[in-house]
């Protein structure tokens, strides 16, 4: 089995610039994936599983890495909509749930309490009207 030399400098914003016994390369990082000079690697999601395709000379490189991460882009945002979705009819339930339970004391307060006689004058009011 051989020896193996691999180093990355990072340059920040994702690139980096790789030191290895064949040679120095470089490559831009991002969470689907990196693109370098001799080639790229996509990330599943799934952990310890990553596609990666190196060595490729030809034009279809770069329209492969182009549909991949345009295909997670648009995973991205249909989930991303219906997890919205998900929250909204749970939120538009809850809110239901409390609506009906409010009305359902109010009803029973309703027939708890005896009907209420109208209001009286008070005694300061009876007082000015004696005088009167």
């Amino acid at each position: 089995m051989g020896f193996r030399f691999q180093r990355r400098i990072n340059l920040g914003g994702g690139a980096g610039l790789n030191l290895s016994k064949s040679g120095v390369s470089t490559s831009v990082r991002s969470r689907f994936g990196s693109v370098g000079t001799r080639g790229f690697s996509i990330r599943t999601g799934i952990p310890g599983l990553t596609y990666r395709n190196y060595g490729r000379k030809g034009s279809d490189a770069g329209l492969i890495v182009l549909l991949v991460l345009g295909a997670a882009a648009v995973l991205a945002v249909i989930l991303q909509v219906l997890l919205l979705a998900v929250v909204g009819a749970a939120r538009a339930a809850a809110a239901g749930a409390k609506a009906i339970r409010r009305r359902s004391e109010q009803g029973r307060l309703a027939k708890e309490l005896p009907a209420l006689p109208p209001p009286s004058q008070s005694s300061e009011q009876k007082s000015d009207q004696a005088r009167e």
